[in-house]
């Protein structure tokens, strides 16, 4: 299994280096299996399978990415199938408010860590 991380991590740091890092990109989201159909998915979030055990997405809800990182993951799966692995998806774009349901249920009653810098944003 140690093997298996190294590889996953190798590939994971190839995948960020081929991302534009255009901060005017445009903020459109894709289908990440649009780009390569041979992406497993799993969105933990959207089903029971999770620990909340409640699906906080609706049903049919696709792994969504910006472009370049759909690009990117598109290229790290070519190179993992050649070794006969390939990525599985359990998250991806989370809008706001499954992250604010997320962190209130980790941490009741608080709006944000308060041992963070950035304490005041969510």
């Amino acid at each position: 299994m140690q093997k298996f991380n190294v590889y996953v991590c190798r590939f994971g740091a190839i995948a960020m280096a081929l991302i534009s890092l255009n901060t005017n990109a445009d903020p459109v989201l894709v289908d990440v299996r649009s780009v390569d159909p041979t992406i497993t998915v799993d969105l933990r979030y959207a089903g029971r399978n999770n620990f909340l055990r409640h699906s906080l997405y609706p049903r049919g809800t696709h792994a969504l990415a910006r472009p370049e990182i759909a690009s990117a993951l598109a290229v790290a799966q070519s190179i993992l199938r050649r070794y006969q692995y390939g990525l599985k998806i359990w998250d991806a774009y989370r809008p706001v408010a499954v992250q604010a349901t997320l962190w209130e249920a980790r941490h009741p009653g608080r709006l944000t860590d308060s041992r963070r810098p950035d304490a005041n944003r969510l």
